[in-house]
């Protein structure tokens, strides 16, 4: 099981000891690196086992389930540590440390991404090799592209077009970077909540932070918790002040707009 398997599945309400302990290994292994064959650079790029092919993918991916992992995290120190340890790798690869990672984005960034494209002259001139072994930037500006990055086991790094373990780019790399910027936006604009237990539809004690449900403030509606029974029905019930009937649920039946 991966660890990002583990962190849906006790997000979602279907964790298990099994579960739980791939999500501590992951959270010990990452946010400690130093142990399992994990490294940290000198300037705070976690480094993991995985062969120095594109460092910062798996370090920015990481951040991506850290965060996820942090939405769910009921204990507010583990989640602050989440988080920060997050945004360390984000920034590590926008520019921390006087070099981004990002075409086109940040100080002294990369300028010869091993992309085909990128390293072709503008149509209608020959794209060959030459263009590949050329000395010079490349013609298209790659912009958003997280590159491989430093191969480890420092921080050193050479924007060299030629080198596909520290220069390639490619949709996995930017993945993990893309939902770990969203992530840490959403946490910064104050849109993630501090989870809290629920018990909805014999789903015992799984954990829904606010925003996950829904929420229509402006919207007098009935939104039932489950297909068991209507919002007019669970009203009838005497359901209302049940802590799974609350926020958008069933606002209608149980006079709450």
């Amino acid at each position: 099981m991966s660890p990002l398997s583990a962190i849906v599945l006790q997000c979602g309400g279907q964790g298990t000891p099994d579960t739980a302990d791939h999500i501590a290994k992951f959270v010990s292994d990452w946010q400690t690196c130093n142990g399992n064959g994990y490294k940290v650079t000198p300037n705070g790029l976690c480094i993991a086992p995985l062969g120095g092919w594109g460092d910062l993918r798996y370090a920015t991916s990481a951040a991506f389930g850290m965060l996820l992992q942090a939405k769910c995290e009921a204990d507010p120190a583990k989640r602050a540590a989440a988080v920060a340890w997050a945004k360390s790798q984000v920034d590590y690869a926008l520019g921390s440390t006087g070099r981004s990672f990002v075409v086109g984005y940040g100080n002294n960034y990369p300028l010869k991404a091993h992309h085909r494209a990128a390293s072709c002259p503008d149509m209608p001139a020959t794209c060959d090799f030459s263009a590949f072994n050329s000395p010079l930037p490349n013609p298209q500006i790659l912009s958003g592209a997280v590159v491989g990055g430093p191969p480890g086991p420092g921080d050193n790094y050479v924007d060299d077009r030629t080198n596909y373990q520290t220069n390639e780019v490619a949709v996995d790399f930017n993945a993990g970077f893309t939902g770990a910027l969203a992530g840490l936006l959403a946490f910064q604009n104050g849109t993630v909540s501090a989870p809290s237990a629920v018990t909805k539809a014999g789903q015992e004690g799984l954990l829904l932070a606010p925003e996950m449900a829904p929420s229509v403030e402006s919207v007098c509606d009935d939104v039932a918790p489950d297909s068991s029974a209507t919002c007019a029905q669970q009203a009838s019930y005497g359901k209302c002040g049940e802590a799974w009937m609350q926020g958008a649920v069933c606002r209608k039946s149980c006079g709450r707009c």
